[in-house]
């Protein structure tokens, strides 16, 4: 299981741009990646 969390500092730091988007690209190549090499995923018992 992958999970993701969005973790803000505080109220004065800086909101970084794109965020649930950058996420998102990640988490896709991540499992584009995973299902390259052959693994399988959603495996269920």
């Amino acid at each position: 299981m992958i999970v993701v969390f969005e973790v803000h500092k505080g109220p004065d730091s800086p909101r970084p741009y794109y965020t649930k988007e950058s996420v998102g690209i990640a988490v896709g190549l991540l499992l584009a990646g995973l299902h390259q090499t052959g693994g399988t995923l959603w495996h269920h018992t």
